[in-house]
């Protein structure tokens, strides 16, 4: 999620301490806030010398792990109806319940930067 310039300085800063930057990442996730695109351009330009992490130990459920590569190769249908069937995403048909079960939620932090886990409704997503 680091935008190009950031990335430049940062860059400037490693060589100018004639450092190693050893960037790690997923290019088909999030894209930076700002102005970006580097990390797709390295993984483009130089596959020589990329290293990739092919197990996947996050997902331990086959069928989860099959979501994902959906949703990873641009599928989100196939993806979104095996969550939903699973339970991992609770769509709710009227838009302001959704909203104001979230504000009802977030009134139940008690410090705003902190999110304990026993805050939470429940670990589902609602959508409308």
């Amino acid at each position: 999620m680091t935008d190009d310039p950031d990335l430049l300085r940062l860059g400037a800063q490693v060589e100018a301490a004639q450092a190693k930057l050893v960037m790690l990442g997923d290019e088909r996730q999030l894209g930076p806030v700002g102005p970006g695109g580097a990390m797709r351009a390295l993984v483009e330009r130089h596959p020589a010398i990329l290293h990739t992490l092919d197990d996947n130990h996050r997902q331990v459920d086959s069928g989860e792990r099959a979501a994902l590569e959906q949703l990873q190769a641009g599928n989100v249908g196939v993806a979104a109806a095996w969550y939903h069937a699973h339970g991992r995403i609770n769509t709710q048909p009227d838009r302001h319940w959704t909203l104001r079960r979230a504000v009802e939620g977030g009134r139940r932090i008690s410090t705003p930067a902190v999110m304990p886990l026993s805050s939470l409704t429940s670990g589902a997503l609602w959508l409308s």
